[in-house]
């Protein structure tokens, strides 16, 4: 009789686990890949069905991932990353619209399989089984469904618990790359390719990868209590007409010593450069990867999809880089033409890089025509290009941003939370989406926080660039910490930033810095109270956000003005 019923017990928790199986496929997984939910129900199924110590790297890569019979996880790690990005998937999803649920499946980081907490005990052993097919299992379904789009529409993302979870991992700091170049006009080059060795070292998700300002001293940085630097990364980029010369070096922060060189002699062809940034990227990671684990295969990541077809098309993205590290007029236009020119070529990157700098123009001014039209364009790009490619980094931001300005909030959550998803540790992801979730979606308190997290990551170098951290301090009058953001404001003259600047100052009463920050917005095209006004009223965001900034700069200009009289 004990035995019966134990038996019973144990196919009535089974059944509870398949059922839970479902469920995160069907919510948890909805915007994974076919294959990351074959993998989820391999894992569970070996597990209940008594095979879970035979779940290793090549048992998984051979019988769910079609790979041979000489499989080598030494030296393929897609079982490492597939499971990995699983992990992640799981996390948020027991984090956000699973958070309820009776069974959580977790797999624990360094192994496979899966292990099963039951939040309320008596579902391990009394719980009824599932529901027969029909009616019944129709109904299950149903509600499943409304759950989700629950989720969805409610915004039920569970930030922190999702953050606590990621791993940083060593902390790399990459310095502006130094150019010599045999003619003018070349700068893109140097950063544009900058640009693209953190795109790709951010791809091994156990390191946290982001670029340091042009003011940053290595020789002090390092050695600052709150810096959290472990290496420096920088680089010699010397161009004589087509032939390229690169020589990076990685140090450590804390003493300078040199930790790896390279010299690098290629071209500036698309598919040379590549093989080059993924050179540099692996060097890197096998030198600072321990006791991380073997590093990753980097042709298994998004680096192909982030690929551009063709040199033209790879330079073009180099100018637009030099553009977003600047955001100033004179390298808007070479960066705008040659989009322009290539995006009927059907290269999904290109189209999204178009979109983005559509975008641009509209939020800067930097396009005559009517601010809707430039948006119906770019939404349009944008979502022709997402189509095309739903995982590339560029596609994506794209997506989510032209989505921001149509008013598509829901859009924006769900492809701006895979960017997250896919990108914990990544201080340019977190700062982007984080941003456009505080001042364009209102969400305040998880903006903020995927601003903070992006902070912390990249420890004493902020980037000032994305501020809606100090927009939502002025809103609530609260201090912040803006230590380097003037500077920052006057060195960089974004626009926008000069803009929170000059509020800033304004609310401090600091009437020398407000004059700096009004006469370098001048100096950028945006002259007086009124053109200002203009330029807030022009971004994507939410009417809360525009005011917090306007009010303070009308305000404060109505009392210089009655002061003078």
């Amino acid at each position: 009789m004990t035995g019966t019923a134990a038996t019973d017990r144990d196919a009535e928790a089974r059944a509870h686990i398949l059922t839970a199986l479902e469920r995160s496929v069907a919510i948890g997984l909805a915007e994974s890949s076919d294959r990351q939910r074959q993998l989820m129900r391999f894992l569970v199924t070996e597990e209940i069905e008594g095979r879970g110590d035979r779940l290793k790297a090549y048992a998984i890569a051979t019988q769910v991932f079609g790979r041979p019979a000489d499989f080598d996880a030494q030296q393929d790690a897609i079982v490492r990353v597939e499971v990995g990005r699983l992990r992640k998937s799981l996390e948020l999803y027991f984090a956000t619209s699973g958070a309820a649920d009776e069974i959580r499946i977790v797999i624990d980081k360094g192994g496979y399989r899966p292990r099963f907490e039951f939040h309320d005990q008596s579902a391990a052993g009394s719980a009824p089984a599932p529901a027969a097919p029909g009616a019944g299992s129709k109904i299950r379904w149903l509600a499943l469904a409304a759950l989700a789009i629950a989720a969805i529409c409610l915004g039920v993302w569970g930030w922190r618990q999702f953050f606590s979870s990621a791993r940083s991992g060593p902390r790399i700091a990459v310095a502006p790359f130094t150019l010599s170049a045999d003619r003018d006009g070349q700068g893109y080059v140097g950063v544009g390719l900058r640009a693209e060795v953190v795109s790709v070292l951010s791809e091994f998700e156990w390191l946290t990868v982001f670029p340091l300002t042009r003011q940053a001293d290595l020789s002090t940085l390092g050695r600052k209590k709150n810096a959290k630097i472990d290496y420096f990364l920088k680089a010699s980029v010397q161009l004589a007409g087509e032939a390229l010369v690169v020589t990076p070096l990685l140090l450590d922060a804390e003493t300078g010593v040199l930790r790896w060189s390279k010299r690098y002699e290629t071209s500036l062809k698309a598919s040379e450069m590549l093989a080059m940034e993924r050179d540099i990227a692996v060097r890197v990671a096998a030198d600072v990867g321990q006791p991380f684990g073997v590093v990753a295969n980097i042709e298994l990541t998004r680096i192909d999809a982030d690929a551009f077809n063709g040199d033209e098309a790879y330079r073009c993205h180099l100018r637009a880089i030099q553009f977003w590290s600047t955001y100033r007029r004179d390298d808007f236009a070479p960066a705008r033409q040659c989009a322009d020119r290539l995006a009927a070529g059907g290269d999904a990157n290109v189209q999204a890089m178009r979109a983005i700098l559509l975008l641009d123009a509209a939020r800067l001014d930097y396009d005559a025509r009517p601010r809707a039209e430039i948006l119906t364009e770019a939404a349009t790009l944008a979502g022709e290009a997402y189509r095309r490619s739903d995982k590339a980094a560029l596609p994506r931001v794209a997506r989510y941003s032209t989505a921001l300005c149509q008013g598509e909030i829901e859009i924006f959550k769900r492809v701006g939370l895979a960017a997250v998803r896919d990108y914990p540790n990544n201080p340019a992801t977190l700062l982007d989406v984080g941003a456009k979730m505080a001042l364009g979606a209102g969400d305040w308190q998880h903006g903020v926080e995927l601003v903070a997290r992006a902070r912390a990551l990249s420890g004493y170098s902020s980037n000032w660039f994305e501020f809606a951290d100090v927009v939502d301090a002025i809103r609530r009058n609260a201090d912040a910490d803006v230590e380097g953001l003037h500077a920052a404001a006057l060195d960089s003259a974004h626009p926008l930033l000069l803009v929170v600047d000059a509020a800033l100052q304004s609310r401090l009463h600091n009437e020398d810095a407000r004059r700096a920050a009004m006469a370098t917005l001048a100096a950028a095209g945006y002259d007086g109270p009124q053109a200002v006004t203009a330029l807030i009223e022009r971004q994507c965001w939410t009417r809360e956000a525009k005011s917090a900034l306007a009010g303070r700069l009308t305000a404060d200009a109505g009392g210089r003005s009655r002061a003078e009289h």
